[in-house]
């Protein structure tokens, strides 16, 4: 049946949130440089702490060109979730929930209320975020890093991936 009582977020609604929040801090664990145009995208991070916003904040959710494939990928962008969780905690921030889903628009989903996000977000800021990941192993094709879950038996052809990777 339905999910109910549910948020479900974008990427661009992690970066707009983020930016809204005037940027996150982030200690950025390696050089990381990639272009490409066709995407408009330009990454040129150096490691170290930093506060990420615009166009750095976007390549620090969006690369992908290393070893880890998406799974660096993932843990980056549970840095900058725990990070955006921890500032939305602060009680400035927790009265300008209502402003800051309207900035999300749709790119943020949910069923809860204005007072549930806000405990939500309260209870979120003290706890560690873990992700789930089905059981697999990465694999790439093409340029794109795949999961391939151990459930699926065949090689992967476009419609048998369990994941794909959306550039």
């Amino acid at each position: 049946g339905p999910v109910d009582r549910y948020l479900k977020v974008n990427l661009r609604a992690v970066q707009r949130v983020a930016d809204a929040l005037g940027g996150v801090e982030v200690d950025v664990p390696k050089r990381m440089y990639y272009v490409d145009n066709s995407q408009g995208l330009y990454i040129d991070l150096y490691p170290g702490k930093q506060l990420l916003k615009g166009e750095n904040l976007e390549g620090f959710l969006r690369f992908r060109h290393d070893e880890l494939g998406d799974l660096g990928r993932m843990e980056r962008q549970k840095l900058v979730l725990a990070e955006i969780f921890r500032k939305l905690a602060n009680p400035a921030s927790l009265a300008q929930l209502p402003q800051l889903l309207k900035i999300a628009g749709d790119d943020v989903k949910t069923d809860l209320s204005p007072v549930e996000l806000g405990q939500l977000v309260t209870a979120m800021a003290g706890t560690k975020l873990s992700t789930a990941q089905i059981p697999g192993r990465l694999f790439w094709h093409n340029d794109l890093s795949y999961w391939m879950t151990n459930s699926n038996t065949h090689y992967p052809t476009g419609s048998g991936l369990d994941r794909k990777s959306t550039r």
